[in-house]
């Protein structure tokens, strides 16, 4: 089974109160992301300003562990190549920040 990291993290994303599309992050947008396997402090991570940000890779989706069609490999494990792995990292952080530009357009974000 073929897993994209980023449809998981777009599921945690909900917006509430309008009738119509609207794209957020356009496919193959510019993400920060950590795939080290570090902890990044689960309440430390959700600071506007997390203070480690700075140390974080760059890429655009798709990411994924490397089945050839990812825009950016994300690091599975500290063995390369991954699928060599025996204990693959449990957590890839990812951060992006936008503007949405009308914010009364949408009844809630969370």
């Amino acid at each position: 089974m073929k897993t994209n990291l980023l449809t998981f993290l777009l599921l945690s994303i909900a917006i509430t109160g309008f009738s119509q599309n609207t794209t957020i992050f356009s496919y193959g947008s510019s993400w920060l992301y950590k795939d080290d396997g570090s902890d990044q402090n689960t309440l430390m991570y959700q600071l506007t300003n997390f203070p480690l940000e700075a140390t974080w890779q760059t890429g655009v989706g798709q990411f994924g562990y490397g089945d050839g069609d990812e825009a950016t490999v994300v690091q599975a494990c500290a063995t390369s190549p991954s699928t060599t792995c025996t204990s693959k990292y449990i957590t890839t952080y990812f951060r992006k920040t936008f503007n949405i530009i009308n914010t009364g357009a949408f009844g809630g974000f969370t």
